[in-house]
C-alpha cells in the first residue's frame, strides 16, 4: 500500500476522533519508517511493506480510542527538544514553555548577586522544564558553577521518565527527589542559598477537569492535573511549606488556572501575573 492510500484510508478512520486527523497519520507514518515529514509529503507513491502497515494501523486503533499521540509515540516536543513520555506523566503543553523564558530573565537578575542558587522543579514529571531551563542556560553560555538543581516528584514512576530525559539530554547533575512537594528538599537543603521554585502543580477546579477533552481525561494522569474543588490545593499547601520554613526572599513561579488570579491579587498584593499567548492569565511569580 502507497503512503497516499494508507493516509486516506486512515484519515477516514480518525475523523470522528481526531481533529487533526491528517496530521495524526503523518507523525505515525514518520515513526513507523523512520522518516522526516518532509519525505512522506513529498513521496505519496512510496510503498510500505505489511509490517510496517500493521504497526501504523496499531497506532491508529490506539488513536482511535482517543490516546493521545504522544503517548502512542512515546515522545513530545518541547521547548524545541524531544522529551521521552508514557502514561505516568502529564504531556508537556506549549504554555508551560514561558516558565522558561521568565526564568531566564529572572535567573540573569539574581547572577549579579554574591550567592548560590537552588532551582527546584516541584512536580517535575517528564522533567521538561529543569532539563529546558539547563539547556538554555548552556546555550547562554551562562556558568552553572553557582546554581543546584533539583526535581522533584511524588511518583517514583514518573521520576523514572524524568531520569530517562535526564540521560537522553545528557544531564547528570539534577538531584532528585521522591516526595511531597518542597519536604524532601527541605530536609537537605543549605540555608545560605537563595531558592527558586518552579512549581507546575495540579491546578485544575471541578469544572474544568469534568470538562477537560476525552484524550485528557481517559489517558493523561488525574493526579496531575486535579487540584481539588476550586483547584488550589496543591498550590497552597507550597506556599504554607515556604513560608513556615523561613526561605526567606524565595522566588516562586507557578502555573496557574485563569480563575485563580483573583486568589493572588488577594492574597499576594505583589505577585506578577503574566499571560499565555492566548492573552489567558497562565504564571503567577511571587516573592515570599
Amino acid at each position: 500500500m502507497t503512503i497516499q492510500s494508507l493516509t486516506k484510508k486512515s484519515n477516514k478512520i480518525l475523523k470522528d476522533t481526531s481533529t487533526t486527523s491528517s496530521l495524526d497519520s503523518v507523525v505515525f507514518l514518520c515513526e513507523v519508517l523512520h522518516r522526516t515529514k518532509e519525505f512522506i509529503f513529498a513521496n505519496p507513491n512510496f510503498e510500505i511493506s505489511k509490517e510496517q502497515e500493521r504497526k501504523f494501523f496499531e497506532m491508529i486503533e490506539r488513536r482511535k480510542n482517543h490516546e493521545p499521540v504522544a503517548y502512542i509515540i512515546n515522545k513530545k516536543e518541547f521547548f524545541g527538544l524531544d522529551f521521552y513520555v508514557d502514561k505516568n506523566v502529564l504531556i508537556p503543553r506549549p504554555e508551560t514553555e514561558m516558565f522558561i523564558h521568565d526564568l531566564i530573565h529572572k535567573l540573569n537578575h539574581e547572577l549579579n548577586h554574591d550567592f548560590n542558587i537552588d532551582i527546584i522543579d516541584i512536580g517535575t514529571g517528564s522533567g521538561c522544564i529543569i532539563v529546558s531551563i539547563i539547556k538554555s542556560l548552556i546555550k547562554n553560555k551562562t556558568e552553572l558553577k553557582s546554581f543546584n538543581f533539583f526535581a522533584i516528584d511524588n511518583s517514583e514512576k514518573s521520576l523514572e521518565v524524568a531520569r530517562k530525559n535526564f540521560k537522553l539530554h545528557r544531564i547528570d547533575f539534577i538531584k532528585t527527589l521522591q516526595g511531597n512537594l518542597l519536604e524532601p528538599y527541605l530536609k537537605i537543603r543549605n540555608k545560605k542559598n537563595k531558592a527558586i521554585i518552579i512549581a507546575n502543580l495540579p491546578y485544575l477546579n471541578d469544572d474544568e477537569y469534568n470538562n477537560t477533552a476525552p484524550d485528557v481525561k481517559k489517558f493523561e494522569p488525574k493526579s496531575a492535573l486535579y487540584g481539588g474543588g476550586n483547584g488550589l490545593k496543591f498550590i497552597k499547601e507550597l506556599l504554607t511549606q515556604v513560608s513556615k520554613n523561613g526561605l526567606n526572599k524565595a522566588i516562586i513561579m507557578l502555573e496557574i488556572s485563569p480563575t485563580q488570579t483573583q486568589y493572588f491579587i488577594e492574597h499576594f498584593p505583589t505577585a506578577k501575573i503574566i499571560k499565555d499567548l492566548f492573552g489567558v492569565d497562565r504564571i503567577a511569580i511571587l516573592t515570599i
